[in-house]
């Protein structure tokens, strides 16, 4: 429906699904028609486990499910928790997944699951459900539609061509969903992130989800200029990657990953501080970073550094 909702109607069911977010969440809301059994399947893909706690208010889960194969490092681990309105019975299906089942709704009744995720751990996923904490779906959708017209706003079109609105705010929108937040804030208000590099929580920003060498000619600089603040963030969780990996990424999905070619990453930290971006890193720091990842190649990861740098200054390239 819009950048704050998604919904859909599932036919084959009469159930109808929407979906609006938070920054590590969401609050779903799904209609059922008259049963006596209304459910739901909740399924953590391969490898993954998932329960309902035994007071049947909440589902705990965690996912291992990771489409990368060229992934570097710890194992991704996606620790998930919904918070149902409802006290419900669970049954383990053959495949791993969750069939829960609620009480008795009238006809056209709806219930609201608040859902939370955490790449640090299963109470982390608690803290991160205070984001919907007392807020009705309607509520969190208000908030997430007026995020999305402040940023949306900050280019206006004089058009008033339909289709090229249509067009170019589908577009503009899309490039605000990159780089991915990855960090999360604890329950005293630290700003953490769970390193690829390490295993381990570590302090600070840091961002995923993006290969610079689709981003770096236009995602960036237009970040700069629109989003200056986010990027000071992305500056600083590359120097923690910088810390924690001991290079920059070319492609974090969340850590190095062997794809991409090119040091593209050093143009988004040399843009970023020609356009005047400053915050809590230091570029000193992420200077080293660069000089590094274009005099090195990675032992193993040829689309990390620069593969057959060696070869390159031999032959005067």
């Amino acid at each position: 429906l819009s950048p704050a909702e998604y919904a859909v109607y599932l036919a084959a069911f009469d159930v109808r699904v929407a979906v609006t977010p938070a920054l590590h969440g969401a609050i779903a809301k799904i209609g059922y028609p008259a049963t006596d059994a209304p459910g739901l399947v909740v399924n953590p893909l391969k490898d993954g486990d998932v329960a309902l706690e035994a007071d049947g208010w909440r589902i705990v889960g965690t996912s291992r499910w990771n489409t990368n194969r060229r992934g570097y490092g710890a194992a991704v681990r996606l620790r998930f928790v919904i918070e149902l309105p409802q006290q419900a019975v669970g049954e383990k299906l053959s495949d791993g997944a969750l069939y829960v089942r609620f009480g008795t709704l009238p006809k056209g009744g709806e219930l609201e699951l608040r859902i939370a995720n955490s790449l640090i751990s299963t109470e982390q996923a608690i803290v991160n459900l205070g984001e919907t904490s007392g807020k009705s779906y309607d509520t969190l959708r208000d908030e997430a539609a007026s995020e999305w017209n402040a940023r949306l706003g900050k280019i206006r079109i004089g058009s008033d061509d339909h289709v090229a609105k249509e067009t170019f705010y589908t577009c503009f929108y899309r490039t605000m969903l990159f780089p991915l937040a990855v960090w999360e804030t604890t329950a005293v208000g630290e700003v953490v992130h769970w390193s690829p590099a390490t295993g381990k929580t570590e302090k600070g920003y840091y961002y995923a989800g993006t290969g610079f060498w689709d981003t770096f000619r236009a995602l960036f600089p237009l970040l700069n200029f629109l989003a200056p603040e986010m990027n000071a963030r992305m500056m600083e969780g590359l120097e923690n990657c910088w810390k924690e990996c001991g290079w920059l990424p070319e492609w974090s999905s969340p850590g190095l990953t062997n794809c991409m070619i090119g040091n593209n990453s050093a143009s988004v930290v040399a843009d970023a501080w020609l356009s005047g971006v400053r915050g809590n890193f230091d570029i000193e720091n992420l200077w080293n970073a660069v000089e590094h990842g274009a005099n090195a190649a990675h032992p193993e990861l040829k689309a990390v550094g620069r593969c057959g740098v060696a070869h390159y200054n031999e032959l005067g390239y």
